[in-house]
């Protein structure tokens, strides 16, 4: 039987004045954000790629234990709608190969029309390329957030 772990964190690593007391003195936000949390969002994956290097730092910059949840970028499933993704999907799955062990779940938030429409072999191929386990939650956006999903077992 597999060992499973929850990992408890927020969106982003950054740490609000008012709670600031709570987190060491020390170190970048993210290393003193891991010093309370042992996961995080890279929401800004989404938004933009980073660095094989940036991902490489991060991972240097928490502990062992400490897992990352990356949100797919924006021109997989927004923009290319999984449809002939293949190239920007291999780009994005090298840069995050730089978190290494402290890779947790690829976060794949849909855009809303494909709400309403089941998804088809045509959309689900775009995501063959993906290791099964690497995909935890794909949900269909919301305005403000994302809708409850579940975890594959």
């Amino acid at each position: 039987m597999c060992e499973r772990r929850i990992y408890i964190g927020t969106a982003v690593w950054a740490i609000p004045k008012a709670h600031q007391d709570a987190f060491p003195n020390d170190g970048s936000h993210l290393v003193r954000y891991a010093n309370r949390f042992d996961g995080v969002e890279i929401n800004s994956s989404f938004y933009r790629p980073h660095r094989l290097s940036t991902y490489q730092r991060w991972a240097d910059d928490v502990p062992d234990h400490f897992r990352f949840a990356v949100k797919m970028p924006k021109t997989i499933t927004h923009e290319g709608r999984l449809l002939d993704v293949g190239e920007p999907l291999q780009r994005f799955l090298g840069e995050i190969t730089g978190l290494g062990g402290k890779l947790g779940p690829v976060l794949i938030q849909l855009p809303p029309a494909l709400n309403s429409t089941p998804m088809q072999p045509k959309h689900s191929s775009g995501l063959s390329a993906i290791p099964l386990a690497a995909i935890s939650s794909v949900s269909p956006g919301t305005q403000h957030g994302l809708r409850p999903t579940s975890t594959p077992s």
